[in-house]
């Protein structure tokens, strides 16, 4: 009776083993890029950011939300903020979520963008209002912003008078100059003259 259950316990326990191997099998027939992200994500895991931006890059083009936002982070770890810029609006127009605005705010922080990263952190902020991270970047950028001096305006009106009183000296030195040439012209075409009228 024992060697009875124990061969029934392996069968039970071989069942299982094949409905578990079944099932990986069809996930990775059916759904090969679940298996590629969870691929890329212990890659990114393991520090090796540009294999996992490869197969990221791979599943982005399949038009996946996380994996673009991921590939924003591979990117981002590889210190392309620019590239991870770009991602991320890309992913932040996929989908809505409070970490892709969070993590566009640090890459445009790093880029010294600190208007458009503070814009980003306030939509963390409202996607997440738990965030205190987003709430903490927000407050550091806000700093940052205020300490900043502000860019150099120049006003268009006064752009337009400057292109205008250039105009304005260059006609005139035009004319100068040819009033110059106009006496030149007639002092040679009268000749000297002996009767002087004094």
């Amino acid at each position: 009776m024992a060697s009875s259950r124990k061969l029934h316990l392996r069968k039970i326990a071989l069942c299982v083993l094949v409905a578990i191997v079944v099932l990986l099998l069809t996930e990775v027939i059916f759904r090969p890029h679940v298996l590629l992200q969870s691929l890329a994500a212990g890659l990114y895991r393991w520090q090796k950011y540009p294999s996992s931006e490869r197969i990221f890059s791979h599943n982005a083009k399949k038009d996946k939300g996380i994996a673009t936002a991921n590939l924003g982070k591979s990117l981002y770890r590889q210190n392309r903020f620019a590239e991870a810029d770009t991602v991320y609006t890309q992913a932040g127009a996929k989908q809505t979520k409070d970490d892709v605005f969070y993590d566009l705010g640090n890459s445009q922080y790093r880029q010294q963008k600190y208007s458009a990263a503070l814009k980003n952190f306030r939509k963390a902020i409202l996607n997440s209002p738990q965030d205190m991270d987003a709430k903490a970047n927000y407050e550091l950028t806000l700093k940052k912003l205020q300490k900043q001096p502000p860019p150099p305006q120049e006003n268009k009106q006064d752009e337009q008078e400057k292109r205008k009183r250039e105009e304005i000296k260059n006609i005139l030195n035009g004319l100068d100059n040819k009033e110059s040439n106009d006496r030149k012209q007639n002092q040679n075409s009268y000749g000297p003259s002996d009767n002087q009228w004094w």
